[in-house]
């Protein structure tokens, strides 16, 4: 992996990783796009906004942030920049809660006016912080589908998007017993971390598949792409495993891979328990 101290040597790794990891990673690649082209598919396939709804006004913008966000979190670890890529799957992330917010919500368009115009006002604020905060406003099962979503979300607060010892643990490596760090992250971590940003992507897309349905077009012609995507991301699963050994994988990247069911609801009960037993100060109650 290119190391460098100038922002010229920088931009021209960050190419060179995306170019490397391409060539070398075909099939993973291949599912990166495939999910891109489904979440740019849902953007094309929305109905005509009414103009007296305000939320089909809204959610062709959310959906629009979700999409691009997806995007470069996708690019930036292939890159090697997991951090960056976290950053932007946890804003990918909030784009998919607050549009199922708005859909499941008896209340549409007043949802999605507090979205809309959030720093309007301190109350409005208020307001938006109460009934769309992220996790705590998602716990109850209405919002059940989202848990791994959730959880990641979470992961990318504390690995990427805060400033302590966790978000800079993609960046160190041991060489002579002297501990180096480098801008980019360790090239045998990339590949299960472009793994990683595939899955989120595949939990965002069922999410905005299920929430979207009435408003879009041509839906039976998505779920035909969504299965084509679903036999990229096999094949991408396949060539990562190959690439780290599927025979001595460590259990950490298999359970990242393949999360089962009983990890993801122990988690979600600690994430659960994490936001119940340590809430700010001056909170209200969250609004489901």
């Amino acid at each position: 992996m290119v190391q460098s101290l100038s922002l010229a040597s920088y931009s021209e790794a960050f190419r060179a990783n995306f170019e490397n990891f391409r060539n070398s990673f075909p099939d993973t690649y291949l599912a990166g796009e495939k999910s891109c082209e489904i979440l740019g598919m849902l953007s094309q396939r929305l109905l005509v906004p009414k103009e007296a709804e305000l939320w089909h006004e809204v959610i062709p913008a959310m959906l629009f942030g979700c999409t691009s966000s997806w995007s470069f979190s996708f690019i930036a670890t292939t890159a090697g920049l997991d951090e960056v890529a976290l950053t932007s799957i946890r804003r990918s992330i909030e784009f998919t809660c607050y549009i199922a917010k708005i859909v499941r919500s008896k209340g549409q368009n007043e949802r999605a006016k507090i979205w809309r115009d959030m720093r309007e006002s301190k109350e409005t604020l208020i307001t938006f912080r109460r009934e769309f905060s992220i996790p705590k406003s998602f716990f109850s099962e209405k919002y059940s589908n989202l848990r791994q979503l959730l959880l990641t979300y979470d992961h990318a607060s504390d690995f990427a998007i805060h400033a302590n010892l966790s978000m800079l643990a993609s960046k160190a490596s041991d060489s002579d017993d002297e501990l180096r760090l480098s801008v980019f992250d360790n090239e045998q971590d990339i590949p299960v971390s472009a793994g990683n940003i595939i899955q989120f992507g595949s939990w965002i897309i069922e999410s905005l598949m299920a929430d979207l349905k009435q408003l879009l077009q041509g839906y039976d012609e998505i779920q035909f792409h969504l299965e084509l995507f679903r036999q990229c991301q096999y094949k991408a699963k396949v060539e990562i495993k190959k690439f780290y050994a599927q025979d001595t994988i460590a259990p950490s990247i298999r359970a990242a891979m393949e999360p089962p069911l009983s990890y993801l609801d122990t988690e979600f009960e600690k994430l659960k328990k994490k936001h119940t037993d340590y809430p700010p100060a001056t909170s209200s109650p969250p609004v489901v």
